[in-house]
């Protein structure tokens, strides 16, 4: 422009100011691709340890002030670490599988099993509920043990017992018409 010179950008537009106090903001270049990045959005994500990551312009657009990885950690780097390391819950799992079989074949071990799966539930109840789920009706009579996991796998125990089919004919009882009674005896009489 015509007797104003650039003095800073944002994403849409530029700020300029008369030539005569250009001089003032010590700018050795303000050309436009020295001054203006290409707008990119910036993202922060998350490796499973826990280590913070960012994607895209790594610096504050209006301050210029950069970004850096290092700077962002929340944890050290010591405590960074994936809480559910697959080799720990793979022989957690093989143990609670052998307990299972034991169980099995002897009912007075069937306590134990519910312990044990208590202590599973409390340790990796996200990572492998469903699969805990399973071995709950193979220690009925252990009500305090199964109250508990129950608490803790509510859904999960519900989702082994294959309620699909319930859910199915709510979802659909809830999408017909109310008075729609044919449809709505005809997906009552679903076979289980």
């Amino acid at each position: 422009m015509l007797g104003y010179e650039l003095v800073s950008t944002t994403t849409f537009n530029g700020i300029f100011v008369q030539h005569q106090y250009y001089p003032l903001f010590h700018m050795p270049d303000n050309s436009i691709d020295t001054m203006h990045d290409v707008p990119m959005p910036t993202e922060f994500f998350q490796l499973y340890d826990g280590t913070l990551k960012i994607t895209g312009v790594k610096k504050l657009l209006w301050k210029k002030q950069p970004i850096n990885e290092k700077d962002i950690q929340v944890l050290s780097a010591a405590q960074r670490r994936f809480p559910f390391i697959p080799p720990d819950i793979e022989r957690e799992m093989a143990n609670a599988d052998a307990l299972f079989l034991d169980a099995q074949k002897d009912s007075a071990n069937r306590g134990a099993v519910a312990r044990h799966f208590v202590e599973l539930v409390q340790r990796w109840s996200v990572h492998c509920s469903l699969k805990q789920a399973l071995y709950l009706p193979s220690v009925q009579e252990n009500l305090v043990h199964k109250a508990h996991v129950m608490t803790r796998l509510g859904e999960a125990y519900l989702r082994q017992h294959r309620y699909d089919k319930a859910e199915f004919w709510l979802q659909m009882s809830m999408a017909l018409e109310g008075h729609d009674k044919t449809t709505l005896k005809t997906l009552v009489s679903i076979p289980p």
